[in-house]
């Protein structure tokens, strides 16, 4: 039986490239994450952290080119076994 598993998603603004970080087998964790960087990107300040699955909203990014660039959160996609991916 394949696990669930929650992993946060990230853009590139430089290449385009979608690409996770890190990620949960915890769909609260995720939940709980996600709705906390939303939050605190709002300007509102919130409990709902769990800091070993909380995402950023901005990440670098290295580039296949040898650039860097800067990624934005895009969410917490749920796929279906531990190697997930996009």
């Amino acid at each position: 039986m394949a696990l669930t598993k929650f992993v946060n998603v990230y853009k590139c603004r430089l290449c385009g490239e979608m690409f996770t970080s890190s990620g949960t087998n915890s769909e609260i964790a995720a939940w709980k994450g996600t709705l906390h960087e939303i939050m605190k990107a709002s300007g509102l300040d919130t409990p709902c952290s769990t800091p070993e699955v909380t995402p950023t909203m901005f990440e670098m990014h290295s580039c296949k080119n040898g650039s860097y660039g800067v990624a934005d959160f895009q969410g917490t996609r749920k796929a279906a076994d531990n190697n997930a991916s996009l």
